[in-house]
């Protein structure tokens, strides 16, 4: 039994208080066990064990709302306070490592050029150069309509 006020009673206290939240910390934890894509991401010291814990709280706080996922900012460093934050989900999948490729800022050109993800995947997949995947008009899009009026 912890003295009141040591970090196993505030450990217990916040994660029957915080369920998410916590399950969130545990997830965290343990994704590089599990996810490949995650073997070279370490959690700093502080964030492991009951400890960690109380510690990643009062450094994340709790989530704005509960669609907001942990993501880190930059998607090549570990999980520690100074590269951690609550963002959307978007937020969260526009900042994966893929996204900091060339194929992956081309495919944001492209929706920005009004041109859909899918088209584009599939125009790179059979070969076509990256630029003119993402910047070449669709026949059906709104570009198209254009010229023909």
């Amino acid at each position: 039994m912890g003295r009141r006020g040591s970090s196993n009673t505030q450990y217990t206290h916040l994660r029957k208080l915080h369920r998410s939240f916590w399950g969130r910390w545990y997830r965290m934890n343990n994704r590089h066990r599990f996810e490949k894509a995650y073997v070279d991401v370490q959690v700093h010291p502080d964030w492991q064990g009951d400890a960690g814990f109380v510690q990643f709280y009062d450094d994340m706080g709790l989530p704005p709302t509960n669609a907001h996922q942990l993501d880190r900012i930059n998607p090549f460093g570990n999980y520690e306070a100074s590269n951690c934050r609550w963002a959307t989900a978007s937020e969260n999948s526009n900042n994966m490592r893929f996204h900091h490729s060339e194929k992956g800022r081309k495919a944001k050109l492209a929706v920005a050029n009004g041109i859909p993800k899918t088209t584009y995947y599939d125009r790179v997949r059979r070969g076509w150069h990256l630029d003119d995947a993402c910047t070449i008009p669709t026949r059906f899009g709104p570009h198209y309509r254009k010229r023909i009026l």
